[in-house]
């Protein structure tokens, strides 16, 4: 059991929305706003962390943040009806990946960055891991399939040249 996690979240049960108010969507806006450049967006929010933000309500002076995972997120969003979401928004998303490699020969790292998008469940940074590690993941892979094909098919192609008999015998 990862007692950071569940501290955590035992914090966000015991102290939202009695001693402070639900979040709202900010987690989940900062995450995305996270996948904008700053050069394209200088004023984006710089938050993207939900733990770090967390963690300077009961220690402000620490820089660094406690993980709440998906759970945590909702929670601390929208209280318990936003843990229901966030539990069918994460079954969803893990239902649909095990169907589509079920369904196809996935390739064998698909399972790990699977794992790495969602994490503990589908929170404010999936879309941001997303974009981070499935969509360069993906155009990689593209590209090597691609390579690979047309490898195959200049092999398939290229006919090996046999003299011709008119030609005469080489020296």
């Amino acid at each position: 059991m990862n007692s950071s996690y569940f501290e955590a979240f035992a914090l966000t049960i015991r102290d939202f929305p009695d001693r402070y108010p639900y979040w709202g969507t900010d987690p989940f806006v900062n995450g995305v706003a996270g996948t904008v450049p700053r050069a394209l967006w200088p004023d984006k929010p710089s938050e993207v962390a939900v733990g770090a933000s967390f963690r300077q309500i009961y220690e402000p002076e620490t820089l660094n943040g406690w993980p709440i995972g998906g759970a945590g997120e909702w929670f601390l969003a929208f209280g318990p009806i936003g843990l229901a979401v966030g539990a069918l928004l994460t079954g969803a998303a893990l239902a649909t990946v095990g169907r589509t490699m079920a369904r196809r020969a996935a390739l064998p790292y698909a399972a790990a960055f699977g794992l790495q998008v969602f994490e503990l469940g589908v929170n404010g940074q999936t879309v941001l891991r997303w974009v981070g590690w499935i969509l360069p993941a993906s155009l990689m892979t593209l590209a090597f399939v691609s390579a690979g094909r047309r490898r195959r098919s200049n092999r398939a192609s290229h006919r090996p040249v046999t003299p011709s008999v008119a030609a005469g015998p080489s020296p």
